[in-house]
This record gives structure tokens, C-alpha cells and sequence, in this order.
């Protein structure tokens, strides 16, 4: 029995040894030397749990659209005026409907609002991220201008300017210039639109006017043509002169009976 144990004593005591030549290629290090652990974000939530998030509405915003003229019967009666409107606004941003919710006062000024607001865009307005009708309230502004036009009687010129040659010549050709020679055939063009129809009938006059050396304004001849109504006009009145132009300097003058409504200047050498 004895025998046995000393045997056993023998056997731990080779063992040990080994057994520690084994771990010691891979020491534990101590806890201190450990590097600290990565704290990683929570997982996102999933679909079920969380959707984006949109505004609940977004009101329309008004693209870069051009604002109404003042109409022609406004510019002669020197008109001002602030016209509201209230808008309905398509899911694709086209007007589908105005309504003068607050009046300038002068119905010209409110039927070039309307007009002028079915003929602009907007962004749309969008629920939840969807477009959808909406309305918005629209402000239209009507201010002077730099300067007023002269009007007189329905009528304003709006400019008057000199050619050469007719613009019925069989070629066609026409050439703005403010100076010509004395054989030279002077065409006057006159633009002018009607505001008021009670001018329908009337004519307008056109003075060739010739300027002495003095300045002094010699008449030199006289044309005239009907006014007509429909929008923007023009005429075209053709200068002569027996022999020739005299050289110097001219006067175009546009009048309707004793206003007048415009000029033009031209010279000949």
C-alpha cells in the first residue's frame, strides 16, 4: 500500500511541470491590459416601428411669374390701385381658379389681376408628402410708373419713327434711320392704340414740320389716317418733296384735333 501512494507522488510531481510548459505560450493578461469594450449604437427600429417623418403640410410657394401691365385705360387715367385675390391651386401647380376677394377699386385693374393669375404657377401645396389642392391669398400691386403716358381722348401714340423709303416698295426693304438726303423719300410710322372705342372714327393728323434756322416751326405738310380699334395699330404716311428736301432739320408731330400725342425728329444734309 504504501508502495502504491509513493508511486502516485512520483507520477503528480513529473506532471506539473509539464502541464506549466504547456500554458506558458499563452499567458493571461492581467485585467488592467484589456483594451475597453466597443459600445455599439441599438439596432434600428424597423419598418413596423418607426416610417419617416414629413411635414404634416406644406403650403404652395409662388414660382417667378410675371406680373400684370397696367392696361391701357389705366395708364391714361393715371391709375392706381392694390387688387386681392384669392387663388385655387391644382395638385400640379397650374391656377384653376380666382376670385377677387378684395377690389382695387377700378375694374380694369381687377379684370388685369384675374387674367394675369390664370396664367401662373406654383409649387404646389403637399400633405404628408402628397400634392394636393390648396388656395392662397395673392396680392396684386399696381404702382405708377416712372413716368405717365400722354393720352388724350381714347387715344395714346405709342412711338412715332422715320424710314427710308415706303414700306409698300416692291422690294420690301426698309431702313430706320433719323437722317436722310434730299431725294431721299421719308416714311413716317406712327403705333398707337385706342382706350377708350369713343375714338373710333376720329383721325389722327400727322405735321411735317420743317425748322428754320432760328428753330422757328414752318409747317411743311399735312397727312392724316382713321384710328382703328383692336388692340396695338399702326400706319405708315410717306413724305414728298417736290425738287427735293430742303436741308435741315424736321419735326414729326402726331395730334388728334389740337392735342398732340406724339413726335419724332429727322434731319436731312
Amino acid at each position: 500500500m504504501r508502495a502504491r501512494i509513493a508511486v502516485a507522488w512520483i507520477a503528480v510531481a513529473i506532471a506539473l511541470p509539464l502541464a506549466g510548459s504547456c500554458f506558458a505560450a499563452d499567458p493571461v493578461l492581467p485585467s488592467a491590459a484589456l483594451p475597453p469594450p466597443l459600445l455599439l449604437p441599438p439596432p434600428p427600429a424597423s419598418d413596423s416601428t418607426q416610417s419617416l417623418r414629413l411635414p404634416s403640410y406644406v403650403p404652395p410657394f409662388k414660382l417667378s411669374n410675371e406680373p400684370p401691365k397696367l392696361p391701357e385705360e389705366a395708364l391714361c387715367r393715371q391709375l392706381t390701385g392694390l387688387t386681392k385675390l384669392m387663388l385655387t391651386i391644382s395638385p400640379v401647380g397650374s391656377v384653376v381658379d380666382a376670385v377677387v376677394e378684395k377690389s382695387s377699386g377700378h375694374p380694369s385693374l381687377d379684370s388685369a389681376a384675374y387674367a394675369a393669375a390664370l396664367e401662373w404657377k406654383f409649387r404646389p401645396a403637399f400633405a404628408s408628402g402628397v400634392p394636393v389642392h390648396s388656395r392662397a391669398r395673392v396680392p396684386v400691386d399696381f404702382v405708377a410708373p416712372a413716368e405717365w403716358p400722354h393720352c388724350s381722348q381714347g387715344v395714346r401714340v405709342l412711338t412715332t419713327y422715320t424710314l427710308l423709303a415706303a414700306e409698300d416698295t416692291d422690294t420690301g426693304a426698309t431702313i430706320l434711320t433719323p437722317m436722310f438726303a434730299p431725294s431721299d423719300k421719308v416714311s413716317a410710322v406712327v403705333e398707337y392704340v385706342l382706350t377708350s372705342p369713343d375714338a373710333v372714327g376720329e383721325s389722327l393728323s400727322v405735321r411735317w414740320i420743317y425748322l428754320d434756322d432760328a428753330g422757328h416751326p414752318v409747317i411743311h405738310h399735312e397727312q392724316s389716317s382713321p384710328l382703328q380699334e383692336g388692340g396695338r395699330k399702326r400706319f405708315v404716311l410717306s413724305g414728298t418733296q417736290p425738287g427735293g428736301w430742303k436741308p435741315g432739320r424736321y419735326q414729326i408731330e402726331v395730334r388728334l384735333k389740337d392735342d398732340v400725342l406724339g413726335q419724332g425728329e429727322f434731319a436731312v444734309r
